[in-house]
């Protein structure tokens, strides 16, 4: 990924800090359409991918980081919320095969279903976050009701075994309806609403620093009792 920064000085000669830029005449054209004014700061990446897109939203975050701490106002007062939508129903790993960028239960959106199977780059999950204040206090989505678009999706796409899920499958062509749903983290919402300092202050048995939980005792090792109680299997990787 290329970040660049560039700043204009009060004679408007431009000074560059690790430009991704070829040459000055295509920064001038950055410059002259973002129509940027003496003493402005450009952040900037080269590219179109997650990555470049990725390094943006932490360049940007910081930044109001940075104002906000020397008392420029960067945020507005009160509660503020926002839906998030249309995210990918897939992206690229490293080895170029794809992933579910939600889950791979995530229903597509009717107008891009086709692209599942010619182009799954394209296609829109109908999974949704809810944002409160640049937070994230809520997700969820719309689930894939129909059997054999899970099993594309699951064998052809994500090139998953799915012998483990077989009941799942069943289910599934035994007629489930349109379904979904959202789940809220009702703990962090609190600690907004509230403007606690952490998370833990609003929680009524937080973890200990490694994790665990001193009420419950969890994570714990699970017994055979409770294993044939609840039809587990434990499977060795």
């Amino acid at each position: 990924c290329l970040m660049g920064v560039a700043s204009y000085d009060l004679l408007q000669d431009i000074s560059y800090f690790n430009t991704p830029c070829s040459s000055s005449s295509e920064f001038d054209c950055l410059s002259k359409s973002l129509e940027a004014e003496p003493l402005d700061t450009i952040v900037f990446v080269r590219g179109h991918t997650e990555k470049e897109l990725k390094a943006l939203g932490l360049a940007r975050t910081m930044l109001a980081e940075v104002l906000h701490a020397k008392g420029v106002p960067i945020y507005e007062p009160g509660i503020h919320f926002l839906w998030v939508d249309n995210f990918p129903l897939f992206e690229r790993i490293e080895n170029d095969s794809w992933s579910s960028v939600h889950h791979p239960f995530t229903a597509p959106t009717p107008d891009t279903l086709d692209f599942i199977y010619s182009n799954p780059e394209k296609v829109v999950s109908q999974h949704y976050d809810l944002v409160c204040n640049g937070q994230e206090v809520g997700g969820g989505s719309i689930r894939i009701h129909d059997a054999s678009l899970q099993e594309y999706i699951l064998s052809d796409i994500l090139k998953e075994d799915t012998k483990t899920m077989s009941y799942f499958m069943t289910a599934l062509r035994s007629g489930a309806p349109p379904h979904g749903g959202i789940a809220l983290g009702l703990d962090r919402l609190l600690a907004i609403l509230l403007n606690a300092n952490s998370i833990r202050e609003v929680i009524a048995f937080p973890k200990a620093a490694d994790g665990k939980d001193l009420m419950s005792g969890a994570p714990a090792h699970i017994s055979e009792d409770d294993l044939r109680r609840y039809n587990l299997a434990l499977i060795a990787k």
